[in-house]
């Protein structure tokens, strides 16, 4: 193999960067970035399929990022001196490797190989290469942080990454969490002058999943999103929230299970029916029309923490009625009870700002 240096590059831009022309095993054998989204997922998809059928010159252009010194992720796992990873071209590679037809694999790979002595250096060149700002493609960056953090999950709700919404909201509620009192969380952060909007995003994705870790373990167990449940994501929200203070407790387990199933019976009136109905619409607690998404998870932050803890005080209640005066608040007043005292005057200086 042949390393080629770029010459006549200007300045020292091209200090840390050379051109390799890589045999096609030798590039098959190479691990993707750590954080790399779902790729099996997007190699289904027929558009990049339809792309990918015939073999074309851009295609043969991949990056590869080299360690040039011993390194750790943030979960602990060690990295060699030497290591390489595919930045780029992650999802051509699965596709060529099905060998459907012969002619569509190349022989040989023009790899630009970027070389940094950090994995943070590596990822800001991944940052740089993968730049999702759709929801969609956001979800798919968080495969690739579940990755990092040896997560895998089994529910539908939970598997595909589709949880940025629920766990930024979540974070922007409770105290200590990474941007907890923002207005927008992920979607409105500042980054400073060392990275782009969209490397400060990932970064804070993945220390938001970090927070929550543990509690997305635990409802994963739930199997959420099977057949007949009535979680969607501003109810995610409520009950990721939720399981920070009663996870592990058995009339939470019993709530979760019961909306995961539509197990309940609306006409008693109970908390979980209260849940159950507004997630499914058939009440306007939670969902009006031409409401906001940033409303309705709002809504739902007041609506279901106060459900959820009526619940755990007595699960058999029937004939339940909203509070007087409402719902607005008494998320906040959850958070202030259950999680973290102190916290309702910030809750509800941000969540009036809105």
């Amino acid at each position: 193999m042949t390393d080629i240096k770029i010459p006549f590059m200007p300045g020292d831009a091209g200090q840390n960067l050379s051109v390799e022309i890589m045999d096609i095993e030798t590039y098959f054998e190479l691990p993707p970035w750590i954080t790399q989204r779902d790729i099996l997922k997007r190699s289904k998809k027929s558009s990049v399929r339809s792309n990918l059928s015939t073999l074309r010159p851009p295609h043969l252009i991949v990056a590869i990022g080299e360690l040039t010194a011993d390194d750790e992720d943030e979960n602990g796992n060690e990295y060699k001196k030497g290591t390489r990873f595919i930045i780029d071209s992650n999802t051509r590679k699965l596709f060529w490797m099905e060998r459907n037809t012969p002619e569509n694999v190349p022989s040989h790979v023009i790899a630009h190989v970027y070389k940094s002595d950090t994995l943070i250096g590596l990822r800001n060149v991944y940052y740089a290469y993968d730049n999702p700002d759709a929801t969609e493609q956001a979800a798919e960056v968080m495969t690739g942080i579940y990755a990092l953090f040896e997560f895998k999950p089994e529910s539908n709700k939970i598997v595909g990454g589709s949880i940025v919404s629920a766990q930024n909201y979540a974070s922007m509620w409770t105290p200590d969490a990474p941007l907890y009192g923002t207005n927008k969380g992920i979607w409105g952060i500042d980054p400073d002058e060392s990275e782009t909007k969209t490397q400060a995003k990932r970064w804070a994705m993945a220390e938001q999943f970090k927070f929550w870790n543990n509690e997305w373990r635990y409802l994963d167990k739930f199997k959420i999103g099977r057949k007949g449940s009535v979680i969607d994501q501003p109810l995610l929200m409520a009950l990721l929230i939720a399981a920070r203070a009663y996870m592990g407790n058995t009339k939470f387990d019993d709530l979760v299970y019961k909306l995961n199933s539509k197990d309940y019976n609306p006409s008693k009136s109970t908390p979980i029916s209260k849940i159950g109905e507004a997630a499914c619409a058939q009440t306007s607690e939670v969902y009006t029309k031409g409401t906001a998404s940033f409303q309705q998870y709002l809504n739902a932050f007041n609506f279901y923490l106060y459900w959820i803890d009526r619940h755990m005080s007595d699960p058999t209640q029937e004939n339940c009625t909203a509070p007087k005066g409402g719902y607005h608040g008494k998320g906040a007043v959850f958070i202030e009870k259950r999680i973290n005292s102190g916290s309702t005057a910030k809750i509800e200086q941000v969540l009036n700002t809105n």
